[in-house]
């Protein structure tokens, strides 16, 4: 079936690709336009992205709406949330050693990455970024992954909304050196909302972005924090090893169980709005790398 003759299924990605299109364009242009017309507010650029992306989320949901799981979700206690923020690292630190090649070779081939890495530093200035960084941020961009677009996918099949929520996770970063960890962050989200629910998800993606800036901050001024850092790492690399063995049984029985997986991959990655889209953040992603 071509792109553009279109079923209920190719249907509802292209809805999808619109919303995130959609949401997008009201964050970017909504937070310059804010910023453009209310000068006094040109020191608080964390204030301006909260607002603009209040807009596009409450855009997205008017496009997408809101779908629930429909299931009983496992309890979550505070053993629960150490569990999750050791393989929330231990997936981070894996993240970097994969990524390694990669940085190496775009460097050869002449690009410096310097923009790019600094995107990824996590360095923040002042106080409404701050606010964004840490609470903003996640909860938006929980709202919109795992909750509108894995909510909207998840009657396709849970590994199929796990992996598409996640790509598009990563790809909406618009870049390289994000992309793999917010990927592969991004599915272990999708997870964490499948089985203990989409308020968990938020709190363990606000967990990440208040460490890390908390990390990138005193690092290396404080001893403390310095070993809590290297705790978190080494422990997590160690526990998500064992994490992964301990359920690769059940997860290869999920994935034979989800026969329909492939057709369904198939399907979104032919649907014309989902070409379009591509299109779009593999160019700002190609384009940041200068």
């Amino acid at each position: 079936m071509l792109p553009f003759q279109t079923n209920p299924t190719r249907h509802q990605f292209n809805r999808l690709a619109l919303a995130l299109f959609i949401y997008e364009l009201i964050f970017q242009l909504g937070g310059y336009l804010i910023l453009l017309f209310h000068a006094g507010l040109a020191s608080y650029e964390g204030l301006a992205m909260l607002l603009a992306g209040f807009l596009a989320l409450l855009a997205a949901t008017r496009i997408l709406g809101i779908h629930s799981v429909g299931h009983t979700y496992k309890r979550f206690h505070a053993v629960t949330y150490l569990r999750l923020l050791f393989l929330v690292y231990g997936l981070q630190a894996y993240s970097t050693i994969l990524l390694d090649p990669v940085e190496k070779f775009l460097k050869s081939m002449g690009f410096s990455l310097e923009y790019a890495t600094e995107a990824a530093s996590g360095s923040i200035t002042g106080f409404w970024m701050l606010i964004y960084s840490i609470l903003a941020a996640p909860i938006l961009e929980e709202c919109l992954f795992r909750g509108l677009i894995y909510g909207s996918l998840r009657r396709y099949g849970k590994i199929f909304a796990v992996l598409i929520s996640a790509f598009l996770f990563g790809l909406m970063h618009g870049n390289i050196i994000q992309f793999f960890t917010a990927l592969l962050i991004g599915s272990l989200f999708a997870w964490i909302r499948e089985t203990y629910g989409l308020p968990c998800s938020i709190l363990m993606h606000i967990s990440n972005n208040a460490f890390a800036i908390l990390f990138n901050q005193y690092m290396q001024e404080n001893l403390w924090v310095y070993s809590l850092y290297n705790l978190l790492v080494y422990g997590g690399m160690i526990y998500m090893l064992c994490f992964l063995l301990r359920h690769f049984p059940e997860i290869l029985a999920q994935l034979r169980s989800e026969t329909n997986l492939g057709k369904m991959l198939s399907q979104f990655f032919t649907s014309l709005g989902v070409i379009l889209i591509l299109i779009l953040f593999l160019g700002i992603t190609a384009l940041n790398l200068e």
